[in-house]
């Protein structure tokens, strides 16, 4: 538990111990589990591709044909942009959320009070704000993360520009594409801020209503973390779809926003097309989400 005592507290410096915990385990969890991650970005825009991304019919062929076309350091490419990303983001977001959080509940507070005494609806409109201040600033990171991810043995035979890096992904972006690119797909990853309202509002909510605090049972935070991973992915999975789209190289929904993409993939590949690789993504994401919570509330009570 983490008490909260009075106007006089230092919001900060209660923030920033969740931040960091936030910070250290999804950086963990993210290269822990890149390749899933790997495969569902390439699924997601294989269609697309002009054949630069293989079609891969699971996830099992997928890692296969990765590992005899580009070694097993394949499944890996991307996977300290995936870090960075996911640490600075979920750093960022859990401070904010935090934050903003104790700021709206601070007038109805008692003199001693805990997080778990955060009503519903602070949790509601902080993740929402978290989530778009979050994306705001971040997003270049999973723009560099997804072309990053699509540098296949494929893409490279066709032409694709290769980077060899972060630093020189964004100096070939730079100079290539010129810097407005970095925002491509921003249109569907701001609607995702539903994603992260979705996730830890159901966290925060099964957590108030159980014994962790008491039990310190690790088991509890993996299974609310990937129960309402689950949930949000299943509602909002469709976003990512479109703007790994948007974000790959010679994309042909490059002029497009969010909904013309998701019209003409209707129209030429039907409702399927805007969940494919979700069984790669799910399988990732919940277990991910439950590491992450796990390490998350083991480094707070630590």
């Amino acid at each position: 538990m983490n008490p909260v005592s009075g106007p006089e507290c230092n919001d900060k410096r209660l923030a920033l111990p969740t931040a960091f915990s936030s910070f250290m385990a999804a950086m963990c969890a993210s290269t822990l589990l890149h390749p899933f991650d790997l495969i569902k970005t390439r699924l997601q825009v294989a269609n697309a591709s002009n054949q630069a991304i293989p079609q891969y019919r699971t996830s099992y062929g997928a890692v296969r044909q990765i590992i005899s076309t580009e070694g097993t350091l394949g499944l890996y490419k991307g996977v300290a942009a995936t870090a960075i990303a996911s640490g600075v983001s979920w750093g960022i977001f859990r401070y904010v959320f935090d934050i903003t959080r104790l700021t709206l509940h601070r007038s109805n507070t008692t003199p001693k009070f805990e997080f778990n005494d955060i009503p519903l609806y602070s949790n509601i409109i902080a993740s929402v704000f978290a989530s778009l201040f979050t994306t705001s600033i971040v997003h270049p990171l999973w723009f560099i993360k997804t072309r990053l991810e699509l540098q296949s043995y494929e893409s490279k035979k066709i032409g694709w520009i290769q980077y060899n890096g972060i630093t020189d992904c964004i100096r070939k972006v730079l100079k290539v594409e010129g810097p407005r690119v970095f925002y491509s797909g921003f249109g569907p990853a701001a609607l995702m801020s539903l994603h992260g309202a979705i996730q830890l509002t159901f966290y925060e909510e099964l957590k108030k209503h159980s014994s962790f605090g008491t039990s310190g049972s690790y088991y509890l935070p993996f299974a609310w973390a990937a129960f309402s991973k689950l949930f949000a992915a299943s509602m909002t999975y469709p976003l990512q779809v479109i703007r790994s789209r948007q974000q790959m190289l010679d994309s042909p929904y490059k002029k497009l926003n969010f909904y013309q993409v998701a019209l003409i993939m209707l129209r030429n590949e039907g409702s399927a097309s805007l969940f494919r690789g979700f069984s790669a993504h799910i399988q990732r994401a919940c277990l991910q989400s439950g590491l992450i919570f796990t390490i998350y509330e083991f480094l707070n009570n630590f």
